[in-house]
C-alpha cells in the first residue's frame, strides 16, 4: 500500500497545518477589513469627543422624533413603545417576585 495516499497520517497533518494558516491569514484579513470600515467612526467620536456625545446623542434623537412625525407615524409608534416599555417592566416585576 502507498503511504503518499491522501489519508496518511502525514499528508493529514500538513493538511490541517495548512488550512490552519489559512484560518489565520483569514481573521488578519478581516481583522483590517473591519479596522478600515470603522475609522470613520473612530474618527467621528475621537472629533466629537466625551462631552458632547449626550448632546449630539440628543440631537439624533429629537431629528429622528421629527422625522417620524413628518410621516405620520410619530403616535402610534409612541404608543407601541409605551406598551412594549410596560409590558418589559411588569414581565421583570413578575421575574423578580418569583425568585
Amino acid at each position: 500500500m502507498n503511504k503518499t495516499s491522501k489519508h496518511a497520517p502525514a499528508s493529514l497533518a500538513a493538511r490541517r497545518e495548512g488550512l490552519v494558516t489559512l484560518c489565520a491569514l483569514q481573521r488578519v484579513s478581516a481583522t483590517a477589513e473591519i479596522r478600515d470600515i470603522m475609522a470613520p467612526v473612530h474618527n467621528l467620536r475621537a472629533k466629537v469627543g466625551g462631552n458632547f456625545a449626550i448632546p449630539v446623542s440628543a440631537i439624533g434623537l429629537i431629528g429622528g422624533l421629527i422625522f417620524a412625525a413628518r410621516s405620520g407615524r410619530l403616535l402610534p409608534m409612541l404608543t407601541t413603545g409605551l406598551s412594549l416599555w410596560r409590558l418589559g417592566r411588569n414581565s421583570l416585576d413578575a421575574w423578580r417576585q418569583r425568585g
